[in-house]
């Protein structure tokens, strides 16, 4: 399945999908694991059943920082 994110051109470990002015799906890929924010619930299902199929994942609970 092609999800179809562009790599930042200013921090290679952050890759962003944007599907109009209003929905977006922002990832970062951090340490061993992978943080990701959006304001599109069906894009957040999509990528998780993605990642399901290759890897083995869990869900945590929402982050409250990053350093």
């Amino acid at each position: 399945m092609r999800l179809k994110y562009k790599e930042s051109q200013r921090d290679h470990t952050i890759f962003i999908k944007h599907y109009d002015l209003r929905r977006v799906t922002i990832l970062l890929d951090y340490i061993d694991g992978i943080i990701m924010t959006r304001n599109d619930e069906h894009e957040q299902q999509k990528l998780g059943r993605c990642l399901s199929m290759e890897f083995e994942i869990k869900t945590l609970v929402k982050l409250k920082y990053l350093l």
